[in-house]
């Protein structure tokens, strides 16, 4: 990265500007970097020291890393996407993630802070013939219902599976995707 703070003999150290939204990004980094930074030399001297949750991407105890970081976990994707800045407003609309729609490759953090990634347009789009995530929701109709306002549509009406009740649409973009909902499926009035 070439912009942003950076530990340097005890003190932080910005490189960049703060001005416009690039700032604000610097220093929204700032604060995660800060806050790695002194988790990790306050083990190392053996204090506690505690931050507050950071939009539910960061721990609030200095022991724990950002939730992206699970061994074995899926923790990023890169979503094919012609028109990437739609894409990151379909998704933002439909699920409440997290984008940065102010790059060529807008980024994105999903609502639990456990996936992040990017919307390319270098990359072809699979459709059904690719691997299918599936997003778990409260209630699969509301969801679908958000799906088409934005632009989607359903592939697939919901289905009983076990005790779950799954669906499954395609983006603006063409990917389709899937929802899934615990216990009984019942339609919104």
């Amino acid at each position: 990265m070439s912009e942003g703070w950076r530990p340097r003999d005890g003190l932080f150290v910005l490189s960049g500007s703060l001005e416009g939204p690039q700032g604000l990004r610097a220093l929204a980094g700032a604060a995660g970097t800060l806050r790695r930074y002194v988790s990790r030399r306050s083990r190392s001297v053996g204090a506690q020291v505690h931050f507050p949750p950071h939009n539910g991407s960061m721990s609030s105890s200095a022991d724990e890393e950002p939730r992206v970081f699970r061994a074995e976990g899926i923790s990023y994707l890169r979503i094919p996407a012609p028109d990437p800045r739609r894409s990151a407003a379909f998704f933002e609309g439909v699920f409440g993630w997290r984008v940065d729609a102010d790059r060529d490759d807008p980024s994105f953090e999903d609502g639990t802070g456990h996936v992040i990634g990017h919307f390319m347009a270098d990359l072809s789009v699979a459709g059904e013939a690719g691997v299918q995530p599936y997003v778990f929701v409260e209630r699969v109709d509301e969801t679908l219902e958000k799906v088409v306002a934005h632009g989607g549509e359903v592939v697939r009406a919901p289905y009983p599976e076990g005790d779950l009740w799954v669906a499954t649409f395609r983006d603006p973009a063409g990917n389709v995707i899937g929802v899934w909902q615990k216990g009984p499926w019942r339609r919104t009035e």
